[in-house]
């Protein structure tokens, strides 16, 4: 990964040691590390010119996302002689990445890697905005449990729907609208790619189309992947996964059917104690607890739930902790100490 050197008063980047699209740079007042996002002024290429509309993006919402939220947050924009340059958040690597080193993941894992890309999701959703480019890559996770939605390379308003274009590029994660010459995309179509993104992720048979390049077979599939789901196996996934192309071709309102995952959601975080999280090792300029607390993450799914469900959950976890114990013996996720990060990863 490239380092930058940045000035005492802002994140501007003064000097990169190799020419890379995206660098680790660090605010030498703070200390603190950051992502730079950039595109040559001298050459642009095709992901130069995407960066743009990442830009115009974040920039344009920088005041309406949460820090606490599930959106990359912007920290500067700038220029130099060489690059434009997008200053983000240092969010970690890429879902790519732990795919490639740890799977299959374990039950927890696996649950909160598809519970918060969900609401991430549904977080972009909010503010008006379609994203019609989810993948593993779309997707970074830091620390404990910190995960981002990332990349936002396509990303366009919900109003007024956009229509298919050449720009879209169709692969094994694309919504069935995008093989559909001038349909108009709306929400399921992100909707769609996320769940296909979290079939690659966590099923063991993975995508029954990976192996085809035709984008005519690889529609025929999908079309018949949602009429029937008989012979696939579903199995690693969260126990929800499986009703979700079920509840898509019943064709709910958005609002039934997201309240519907919220509903389904609560109910299968019950089965899991509160400790009971994936334990990854922090970044190497942050020092190690010896001994392990509950991840941010757990605090903030514990108070999105009603107050009876937090309550049930306390007395369910508490019943089953002894027995827990003596059946569990899978071992949990880690992580090595990163010194170089590759920000480059995608799928």
């Amino acid at each position: 990964m490239s380092e930058a050197v940045f000035t005492e008063k802002s994140a501007t980047p003064v000097a990169f040691i190799d020419k890379k699209i995206n660098a680790l740079v660090k605010d030498l007042a703070t200390q603190k590390r950051y992502v730079a996002k950039m595109q040559s002024r001298k050459k642009p290429r095709q992901q130069d010119l995407d960066l743009n509309t990442e830009r115009v993006f974040l920039y344009e919402n920088i005041c309406k996302f949460r820090k606490e939220g599930y959106i990359s947050q912007l920290a500067d924009v700038g220029f130099d002689d060489d690059f434009r340059y997008l200053i983000v958040e240092d969010f970690g690597k890429d879902l790519t990445h732990y795919y490639s080193n740890y799977r299959p993941f374990d039950a927890p894992t696996t649950f909160l890697i598809t519970y918060y890309s969900f609401q991430a999701l549904k977080e972009l959703h909010s503010w008006g905005y379609l994203h019609l480019d989810l993948r593993p890559s779309s997707f970074a996770v830091k620390q404990s449990f910190v995960l981002k939605l990332i990349d936002f390379y396509h990303v366009t308003p919900s109003k007024p729907k956009p229509k298919n274009s050449k720009t879209f590029r169709c692969d094994r994660f694309s919504p069935r609208v995008m093989y559909k010459k001038d349909q108009e995309f709306d929400e399921w179509a992100d909707i769609e790619a996320w769940l296909f993104t979290m079939i690659f992720l966590t099923c063991e048979n993975t995508l029954p189309w990976r192996n085809d390049r035709d984008a005519d077979k690889i529609l025929d599939a999908k079309e018949k992947f949602f009429k029937s789901q008989d012979g696939f196996s579903w199995c690693g996934s969260v126990g929800i996964l499986p009703l979700v192309p079920f509840l898509m071709e019943s064709k709910p309102s958005l609002t039934d059917f997201i309240e519907k995952l919220n509903e389904l959601f609560s109910i299968e975080v019950l089965t899991y104690d509160e400790m009971e999280q994936p334990m990854w090792m922090l970044d190497g300029s942050v020092e190690q607890e010896k001994r392990p607390r509950e991840p941010e993450s757990s605090q903030n799914l514990s108070e999105n739930m009603p107050s009876e469900r937090k309550s049930e959950r306390r007395l369910r976890s508490t019943e089953r902790k002894s027995e827990r114990k003596k059946k569990k013996s899978s071992v949990r996720p880690s992580m090595e100490v990163i010194s170089d990060r590759n920000c480059n990863s995608s799928n």
